[in-house]
């Protein structure tokens, strides 16, 4: 064995302490992604009185949107700050809390910028492997999002029931691509379907439809699952897609252009299936409860508050996420219950369809995963 003099031993020595307390630096200050890590930037934000959560520009979440835009969480005296991606894109940003400034991203700019329609397309798998990750303590799920990652073992509690489509006027139909007529389901045979990206619940609600009217979603069409939204309208338009199923909100438009028109409305299976859910990290919920309470009564006042408006006032028009509500041809946008207690129900039918497709590999009790005490004491406490 070679023999080592007594500077080199110490010099090594020297150099092994040192990287020893460069290590433990690097860790504490964040570089390493470990649970430790995440622990740590978690409870900063905290000490901030900072709470970070995951968000969908969508439908079933703009109560949450209304409620953020118009300080509602600040009135509770707790800093909630909404993060997000663009379509397909990994980094998050921060969402505004003015409307116009959100619209200074949502709409294309004079230079021909189109990315803003693209500004909060992310998938409620992407925000809850973020928070498992450590960099948020909430998110804004999907139904199928939400039942996908606890049964992968995500730490995650649901404690509020967000948008969820009306049982009398569904939030998403079938669209038939112009010049295709479809006068019974044999006319299908063969055609391309797509559903657009998302978690597993589209995929599965699509499918439903085809087996629904005789037809074997495996063998009689051909099916284009997690299609980008941009991507849905130039599938149609080019004839690529003979079909789709597509969220109320895009079927006025892709009709006024004459690329598509609505077939029907998702009236084979319940409606209600389709909802959000506000959760939050476990760990988050049992540090933080007077935290999370602060933004449960915020939403639920929001939502009470949207109540009381008249039909009239309801369906003002408005830009999309401020609008609170609209009907198109039987469709409605998604409706906000009161108290917004999270359904069993809904999320035990809707694993049972997840199991049956293949999207997950065994039931869960998904009552270890939900807390509707913070919603009851709002409910009492505050209306």
């Amino acid at each position: 064995m070679k023999n080592f003099s007594k500077t080199k031993i110490i010099t090594f020595g020297l150099v092994i302490v040192v990287l020893m307390v460069f290590g433990t630096f690097l860790y504490q200050d964040g570089f390493f992604v470990s649970q430790g890590m995440s622990e740590l930037k978690f409870h900063k934000d905290a000490k901030d009185n900072i709470v970070k959560i995951g968000y969908f520009y969508g439908g079933r979440i703009h109560a949450i949107y209304r409620a953020y835009m118009n300080k509602l969480f600040e009135a509770e005296d707790i800093d909630v700050q909404l993060y997000t991606q663009f379509l397909l894109q990994d980094d998050w940003y921060e969402v505004p809390k003015s409307h116009q400034a959100m619209l200074s991203i949502l709409l294309p700019t004079s230079e021909g910028m189109a990315m803003g329609r693209e500004f909060g397309k992310v998938t409620g798998i992407k925000i809850i492997e973020a928070m498992d990750q450590g960099l948020f303590a909430g998110g804004t799920p999907g139904e199928s999002s939400f039942i996908y990652q606890v049964t992968k073992g995500s730490p995650i509690v649901a404690v509020a029931l967000l948008g969820h489509d009306d049982k009398d006027r569904p939030g998403k139909s079938i669209v038939v691509r112009q010049g295709l007529t479809i006068n019974s389901p044999e006319d299908f045979k063969g055609k391309t379907f797509i559903s657009r990206r998302a978690g597993p619940g589209d995929a599965i609600w699509l499918k439903e439809f085809i087996k629904s009217i005789g037809l074997d979603p495996k063998k009689d069409v051909t099916i284009m699952d997690q299609t980008p939204d941009d991507l849905q309208t130039e599938y149609l338009r080019t004839g690529k897609a003979d079909a789709a199923l597509l969220h109320m909100h895009g079927v006025p438009q892709i009709e006024a252009a004459g690329i598509a028109y609505m077939y029907r409305g998702m009236d084979w299976m319940n409606p209600e299936l389709s909802h959000a859910l506000l959760v939050f990290r476990k760990d988050f919920v049992e540090q933080y409860p007077k935290k999370v309470q602060a933004i449960v009564d915020a939403y639920v006042k929001r939502v009470a508050y949207e109540d009381t408006l008249s039909e009239e006032e309801k369906h003002k028009p408005g830009d999309f996420g401020i609008q609170i509500a609209h009907h198109y041809k039987g469709l409605s946008l998604p409706i906000f219950d009161l108290p917004p207690l999270v359904r069993v129900d809904l999320l035990e039918e809707m694993q049972r369809l997840m199991l049956e497709y293949g999207d997950i590999d065994e039931l869960v009790d998904l009552n270890d995963f939900i807390d509707n005490s913070f919603i009851e004491k709002a409910w009492q406490e505050n209306l």
